[in-house]
């Protein structure tokens, strides 16, 4: 009955979430309280999907600013920010947020499915924007073999323009 009454456009304004203060939401996103956190970036994703700016750039500067995935939870919390980037993938700041991530955190059990799906997204990445920066990777930061053929992978997908 309320939904007949309101007109869902004015309840949700587009325009208004693409302006929507969230400095608030950000601050939530260094508190110690993993729950906080988590919900924060739960949040946070709606308004990064309308395209608010300031709801992007807070996420992308927490991302940047993590240390290496250490645990289970680290890498569950990263893959839900990367699937919320993934809506920015014509960014470089986004491209740069997922190669910066394979270099500072190690490839083990504990990250193999943070480094699968930011591999899978960066295979879907504009190929100018994804190439220079996987080819600076595999020259800073030795890799084993299997890591390393599949990060040269998702370059020559890149390259050949296959889909993984």
């Amino acid at each position: 009955e309320y939904f007949d009454e309101v007109d869902m456009d004015e309840l949700i304004d587009p325009e208004q979430i693409k302006r929507q203060n969230v400095d608030e939401v950000i601050k939530c996103f260094y508190d110690e309280n993993q729950t906080i956190i988590n919900n924060a970036i739960s949040f946070i994703s709606s308004y990064v999907y309308m395209g608010n700016e300031s709801a992007y750039e807070g996420l992308i500067n927490y991302y940047m600013g993590l240390g290496p995935a250490e645990s289970l939870e680290d890498g569950y919390l990263r893959i839900k920010i990367v699937e919320i980037l993934s809506s920015k993938e014509s960014e470089k700041k986004t491209i740069d947020a997922y190669v910066n991530e394979l270099y500072r955190t190690p490839s083990n059990n504990t990250t193999r499915k943070l480094y699968t799906k930011i591999l899978e997204r960066l295979s879907r990445c504009p190929e100018e924007m994804v190439r220079e920066p996987l080819l600076e990777l595999l020259n800073k930061k030795k890799y084993s073999y299997k890591i390393k053929n599949r990060i040269i992978d998702v370059a020559n997908i890149i390259e050949t323009g296959r889909w993984w």
